[in-house]
This record gives structure tokens, sequence and C-alpha cells, in this order.
């Protein structure tokens, strides 16, 4: 599907490039379009040709069409009414909320909707070192659902890794049966106004610098300094997480087979 949430300014711009994606035959998807809205397919080429609008029931039916979900949904109906805004006063109302839209989108916390579920204390202590994250991702391989194998892989001391699971344990992050850890279905994440954000970040930073030492084949570090407009620059981090949404659905179903770290830097110097 078109990216509904490159656009901000005419529906109708998004419709067509909807429409085109969905079928290279634009007549044919532009009948099945007025089909869905019980309306003639001269009234959907007006539209389309910015020589008439939708009302805010076609607005409706279009989302069921393009199968938007509820979020898809909120903000092509408020893109419709941007749109058919007859002064400059409520067409800034909805830009108003259509902005706010698009700048929750790029706060990582709001866009992937995770829950908070741990306490802000165990929360601190689990976001204090690498190594709680590093263990319960490990825990994800089947190789590694044993203290043992745990403490090898990460070159750690067996004690240390027995506390650390103790507290992955207490607190729900992990389940054990009959001897063998598993990670439970809790979701870790931190959003960019949390207090511990920047000793995450840090902590990870301090691996893939450690990293450098023994590059593997795996690995790939790559650092630039470059100015560009500030326009772009908000694009470039549009870019960035949506290409960080595609690695997640690939991770999502790909088979534990080997841990590694993931990073992402992108700042303003």
């Amino acid at each position: 599907m078109s990216q509904l949430f490159d656009f901000k300014a005419d529906y109708r711009e998004y419709l067509r490039n909807a429409l085109a994606v969905k079928s290279k035959e634009k007549r044919g998807e532009r009948n099945r379009l007025a089909t869905a809205l019980h309306c003639q397919p001269a009234f959907v080429s007006q539209v389309l040709h910015d020589r008439a609008h939708f009302n805010l029931e076609h607005g409706a039916a279009i989302n069921r069409f393009l199968h938007h979900n509820q979020e898809e949904a909120h903000y092509f109906l408020l893109l419709l009414q941007r749109t058919r805004a007859g002064t400059d006063e409520l067409r800034t109302y909805f830009d108003d909320q259509i902005n706010e839209i698009l700048r929750r989108r790029l706060v990582l916390s709001e866009r992937f909707k995770v829950a908070e579920t741990i306490s802000a204390e165990d929360k601190y202590i689990y976001y204090s070192s690498w190594v709680y994250g590093a263990v319960r991702v490990l825990l994800t391989v089947p190789e590694f659902r044993h203290r043992e194998k745990i403490a090898s892989r990460l070159n750690l001391p067996l004690e240390k890794v027995g506390e650390i699971l103790e507290f992955l344990l207490t607190r729900g992050l992990v389940s054990e049966v009959r001897g063998e850890l598993a990670v439970t279905k809790t979701v870790m994440h931190l959003g960019n106004d949390s207090s511990m954000i920047a000793k995450h970040h840090s902590n990870w930073r301090i691996k893939a610098i450690a990293s450098l030492d023994s590059e593997a084949a795996t690995d790939l570090h790559y650092s630039s300094a470059v100015s560009l407009s500030r326009e772009d620059a908000l694009e470039l981090k549009k870019m960035m997480i949506a290409h960080l949404e595609k690695i997640r659905a690939v991770v999502k179903d790909s088979p534990a087979e080997e841990v590694f770290s993931v990073g992402l830097d992108f700042f303003r110097l």
C-alpha cells in the first residue's frame, strides 16, 4: 500500500497513488472503488481529477476498501476534512491534528505500541547493564537455554549469570520449566523521554566499540558526518524508522539461531 502517512495536504493525491499501487489498471480499480462507495465511476474520476470531493461517509467506506487499520483510518478522515476545509482557520485546525500524529510516529515507543509491564525501579536495574538484555535475547536460541551455556557464550562468570537470571525470573521476564529457561511475552522498550534512555544506548554503544577489535564478517560499522536541509533530515529519520519496522518484522519471523546487537545513530552535531 502507498504510504498514507507520507501525505499531509490532499487525500486525493494519496488515493491516486494507492489505487495505482493496487492495480496497474487504474480504471478497473476505480470502478471497484465506485461500487464500494455506491456511486458512479464518473464521480470517482471527478474526485481523483480534483473536480469534486468525497464526504465523510465515503471516507469511512474508503477506509474499508483500502483495509486501513484504526490509526490509518483516523488519519485518512483527518486528511479528507483538511482537504475539504473552506477556511484557513479550519484548515489549520486539521493541520495541527495531522502534524501531531506525524510527530508521535517519530517516537518509537508510540510507533511500536509498547506496553509498560515492570516497575520503574526494576527498569533501572534491567537497563543498568547490557548483560540483562543480552541474557534475555540469548534465551530465544534453543541451544542457550541453560545457565552454563549462557555464561560460556557471553564470557560471564556463572555466578553473575545466576544473579541476572534470578532477577529476570522474579520479574516475569523469563520462565523456567524443568530446568529449561525461556523468554516470556513481556516486551521491553524505552521511549526517548525515559531518564534511562541515555544509559541504555551508551551500554550498547560501548559494546559496539569493543566489537571493533574483533570485527566478524557478519558485523557492519558505518560512521559519517553529513550536511543536509532540515526537511531532508526529518525525511531521513522517517526512512530510518520505516527500516526499523521492516527489521522488527524480519526478526519476529526469523528462527532463533544466533544473537546480534542492532544499533542506529543519527543526530545533529
